[in-house]
């Protein structure tokens, strides 16, 4: 048996949207409590319309307080570069791209949104 999910840190369907379950940047053919997960996989839980592409973001694991770093932003099934995204302030470019300064705390959670797109993956990137 299976859960249905509500909502999650205050995000909830509205309209036709629903939750969807991705697993490496595949949609789920499986409830979440049937799926056995390995050490490396990504999972996405994101509301969707099931027609807007999910969005995948890179970024380092850690960066330096001050110094410009880059991540990327791409289409989690494609893997081609989504330009317009925003991250931490930023926008990327036609490759995805886009470069971050980030200059306080210990560390920051990124996730990259577009319009007529299923938001990113949560990035934590730690600031030393």
């Amino acid at each position: 048996s299976d859960f249905l999910v509500g909502s999650v840190g205050g995000e909830a369907p509205t309209g036709d949207n629903y939750w969807e379950l991705s697993i490496n940047w595949k949609v789920a053919e499986l409830g979440g409590c049937g799926i056995a997960l390995k050490k490396g996989d990504q999972v996405l839980w994101a509301v969707t319309d099931g027609a807007t592409p999910a969005l995948r973001l890179s970024a380092p694991a850690a960066v330096r307080k001050g110094r410009a770093f880059n991540v990327r932003v791409t289409d989690g099934a494609s893997g081609k570069g989504v330009e317009g995204a925003s991250v931490g302030g930023a926008k990327t470019d036609a490759d995805g791209k886009a470069k971050l300064t980030l200059k306080s705390g210990s560390k920051r959670v990124l996730r990259a949104t577009k319009s007529g797109a299923t938001r990113s993956n949560s990035q934590t990137v730690a600031l030393r």
